[in-house]
């Protein structure tokens, strides 16, 4: 058997890594660490990026830092937003959740 040959999810995790060293990794690296501060998460929380940022398809459908990556056009590029799920609130970097944050659900139509 040759150890040359990489599985699609093998691809997917390189390029994912890939992804984390970059720009996009950086943004959603502040969000995990701002949204942890800001409260507790949960097994349903969800991690949203633009679909058309550099590197987001690689991301999106797959799991990362325990978060289901998810996209949507609303979420404004270079960004990462966290979805508390108990809480109902999306959380961007530097803003702390509020009720007035309860935002209307970003998933995009079937």
């Amino acid at each position: 058997m040759s150890g040359g040959w990489l599985t699609p999810e093998q691809i997917r995790q390189r390029r994912a890594g890939e992804v984390m060293e970059g720009p996009l990794g950086a943004a959603i690296y502040e969000a995990v660490i701002w949204s942890r501060k800001q409260m507790p998460g949960s097994v349903n929380d969800e991690l949203w990026l633009h679909p058309h940022d550099e590197g987001a398809t690689d991301l999106i459908g797959g799991t990362l830092m325990g978060y289901l990556v998810c996209a949507s056009v609303r979420v404004p590029r270079g960004e990462a937003l966290i979805y508390h799920a108990n809480a109902r609130v999306y959380v961007r970097t530097g803003e702390t959740p509020s009720i007035a944050n309860l935002a209307e659900p970003l998933r995009l139509p079937s």
